[in-house]
């Protein structure tokens, strides 16, 4: 604004404006006051600005992924020949999905589809029950 072009009335207009100004504010503090009386005296918080929206990140679950990320990346044939000398370390009585899972540190869902796919082509493991298998056959080298 221009000193030059200030006048006496825009002088007053300012001073009407202000005292609006302060009038609404005071009853915006009243407001406030009620709102904190309902609250039991505490007001409640009033949000940041800037403030990230959103949920906080789940840092469990990124933990857990670390974990299962030990085996990616593996070779060919790996998951195979791991699999394979679990079976035979089971014995007769086999070993189930769950615990194959558990000792290679591998999702249960790899585990059950290597079964439905390269498993059953293999003539040497055999399904005795519902998600357990043993192997069945000359001991590999």
């Amino acid at each position: 604004m221009n000193i030059e072009s200030f006048t006496a009335s825009s002088m007053g207009e300012l001073v009407v404006l202000a005292k609006q100004r302060e009038d609404l504010l005071e009853k915006v503090k009243a407001v406030e006051a009620d709102i904190a009386a309902l609250f039991g005296g505490a007001a409640p918080a009033a949000p940041r600005r800037g403030a990230r929206k959103g949920r906080p990140p789940k840092t469990d679950r990124v933990a857990e992924k670390k974990t299962m990320k030990g085996n990616r990346g593996q070779k060919p044939g790996a998951l195979k020949e791991r699999i394979l000398a679990v079976l035979e370390g089971a014995g007769e009585s086999g070993i189930t999905v769950a615990d194959i899972a558990s000792k290679l540190s591998v999702p249960k869902a790899n585990v059950h589809v290597w079964f439905s796919t390269t498993g059953k082509r293999l003539g040497e493991v055999r399904k005795i029950e519902p998600g357990r298998f043993r192997f069945h056959g000359a001991k590999r080298k």
